[in-house]
């Protein structure tokens, strides 16, 4: 009993010293930084020298360079907590020219009179300028890798387009632009077409990979009710730097092979009917075979999911039915598989969809004789899938 009132004591006399907020800044002398939008300032796109730390433009005579304008462009999207109580305009821009992004940082502080706070940014958008400037994109990350103020867990995204036609977009049923594109995002755990990449995970693959990685697009396309945003496909980069764009058609496809898929329909054309295939549930293995001249795999995935709906009063309970719906979605699916890999193999020619990781972590001894080469080995390695569909439920109308 004593021994509980001296912990008791010694608890109370702690909390004591840490009582209140560590930093001091209370919410209302905060600036909430919802969102960064990064660019290159079109003018000097060209004039930049990846042999060098600064940029051409920068006198070089002098060693104060405190005032100069840099290569990037930063646009900060701030929250105002109060207006979006009272459900007005909730945020606004602030651009800033900086050397490199804990420039842009500091020049925010000059320009706003709250303290900025990154700890809940949601967004983060790359212009393709970004992508395509190995040097810069390379800073960048480093940047993001190294500040602790910066929230890792926000989304990235690439800008297909002119960056500033962001702030166009109507977002639609939410106060900031931020937040709307935030949610279409998290819609990734049920929409096969979405890809999703925190701060944190674009920086472990692309380090992983050696500058290869896969970030998600966003489309600003004009329609009879102003600018609308199309999250659905990918740009490829090899390098640190741009390498093209991914169709949406295949998104599908190297969300399953990079295990990133939770759950999302396929449309199958059975019996001249396009059925919705809803997945829910994938199991993935991989199988290695070396032969004398090359790599074979071995891809066995399993589906678990839902036809939601076929023609009205067709029969749909009977279990030949239901086989035979099976092996079309198995074949349907298979072939598509065949097809994105082809894709990948002939017209891309790098591995973006795990086997080299898989051969690494798993057979290292075969992986050291083709890490040298590892582009070309996986243009020419065998990869065959086995496909097995199972439908667990079924639509609801029945004769």
């Amino acid at each position: 009993m004593k021994v509980k009132k001296i912990i008791i004591l010694i608890i109370i006399i702690i909390s004591m010293f840490f009582a209140g907020c560590y930093d001091r800044i209370e919410i209302e002398q905060r600036a909430i930084v919802g969102a960064i939008a990064l660019d290159i300032v079109e003018e000097y796109e060209e004039t930049y020298n990846a042999d060098l730390n600064i940029v051409k433009y920068v006198n070089t005579q002098s060693s104060m360079n405190e005032n100069k304008k840099g290569p990037l462009i930063s646009f900060f999207g701030l929250l105002n907590p109060v207006k979006i109580q009272t459900g007005e305009k909730a945020f606004t821009v602030v651009k800033v020219e900086s050397a490199n992004l804990p420039d842009s940082l500091e020049k925010l502080s000059q320009r706003i009179s709250r303290n900025p706070f990154l700890a809940q940014t949601r967004m983060l958008y790359l212009s393709e300028r970004i992508i395509k400037n190995e040097k810069v994109f390379k800073e960048t990350l480093d940047r993001l890798d190294k500040s602790p103020k910066i929230n890792e867990t926000a989304n990235v995204v690439v800008i297909k387009g002119n960056i500033n036609n962001l702030a166009k977009v109507d977002p639609k049923l939410e106060s900031t632009i931020a937040a709307y594109i935030s949610g279409i995002l998290e819609n990734s755990k049920t929409a096969s077409d979405i890809y999703v990449l925190p701060i944190y995970k674009l920086l472990a693959i692309i380090r992983n990979n050696d500058g290869a990685c896969a970030v998600p697009v966003l489309e600003i396309k004009p329609t009879s009710e102003g600018e609308d945003l199309v999250i659905n496909k990918l740009v490829l980069i090899k390098d640190y730097k741009f390498l093209t764009y991914l169709d949406t058609k295949y998104v599908k496809f190297f969300k399953i092979m990079n295990n990133d898929f939770k759950k999302g329909r396929v449309l199958v054309n059975y019996e001249n009917n396009i059925i919705p295939y809803y997945i829910y549930s994938v199991n993935k293995k991989i199988y290695l075979d070396e032969d004398e001249k090359n790599l074979k795999y071995k891809v066995k995935i399993e589906l678990e999911g839902d036809v939601e709906e076929l023609e009205f009063e067709k029969e749909v309970f009977d279990e030949k039915v239901i086989k035979k719906m099976s092996k079309t979605i198995e074949e349907s699916i298979k072939q598509e598989f065949e097809e994105s890999t082809k894709y990948f193999q002939d017209t891309i020619g790098y591995d973006y969809l795990g086997f080299n990781d898989y051969t690494h972590k798993y057979h290292n001894k075969i992986y050291q004789k083709y890490k040298d080469n590892w582009d070309e080995t996986f243009k020419k390695v065998q990869i065959e899938y086995d496909v097995k569909v199972y439908i667990r439920r079924i639509g609801i109308s029945k004769r």
